[in-house]
């Protein structure tokens, strides 16, 4: 009995576990040009944005307002961190940032706990051991779906004025939900995640 206490205990704190992994799906990438320094103190000042090209896929991610919030989010993240705004001309370096959506096909598993499912103990002549019985009904049954979804992602870019090269980018990607949360406070969730990798 004890044996089995100990399993079912180790199997909670492992789906427990794994649920809170769940719920940050984000992935966080940052690249790096070595050979370009980003002292703090630097200036910087807003490259040319691409073009807002709505579709059906990216209206709800790519608009006017979430775009203000970005910048707005980048500004304060970027400051925060020592590097400062150009008042006039350009700055020593280029801030630019771009918007993505895309079409991905994810895959579930799920598994359906048959109902004969017991602990058993066994016993020899010296020891006993015990463990999980699927009884006459066999294991726990899988099943594979597929499902499509939107992955939207965020590209942070700082380049080098003078020579027009990359500095460092960052990128984030997550999953989206049919009505994805875009507000200011997430907005600037986003954006401290990404910047992070920002090293000065």
């Amino acid at each position: 009995m004890r044996l089995f206490t100990r399993t079912l205990c180790a199997q909670t704190v492992l789906a427990v576990s794994l649920a809170l992994g769940a719920c940050s799906s984000a992935d966080i990438s940052f690249d790096r040009n070595a050979a370009i320094v980003i002292p703090a103190g630097s200036s910087y000042s807003w490259g040319t944005l691409p073009e807002e090209k709505t579709t059906a896929d990216n209206a709800d991610i790519d608009n006017d307002i979430v775009r203000r919030r970005i910048q707005s989010a980048i500004n304060a993240a970027l400051q925060e961190k020592g590097l400062r705004q150009a008042e006039a001309g350009p700055g020593r370096f280029e801030v630019s940032y771009h918007i993505g959506v895309a079409r991905r096909t994810g895959t579930e598993v799920n598994y359906v706990a048959t109902p004969m499912a017991a602990p058993v103990v066994r016993c020899g002549l010296r020891t006993c051991w015990g463990g999980m019985s699927w009884g006459y009904m066999g294991p726990p049954v899988e099943t594979v779906n597929e499902y499509d979804y939107r992955e939207g992602s965020l590209i942070i870019d700082i380049v080098e004025q003078d020579s027009g090269r990359l500095a460092w980018r960052g990128i984030y990607r997550d999953s989206l939900r049919d009505k994805p949360d875009l507000g200011d406070e997430k907005i600037r969730d986003i954006v401290n995640r990404t910047l992070k990798g920002l090293v000065l």
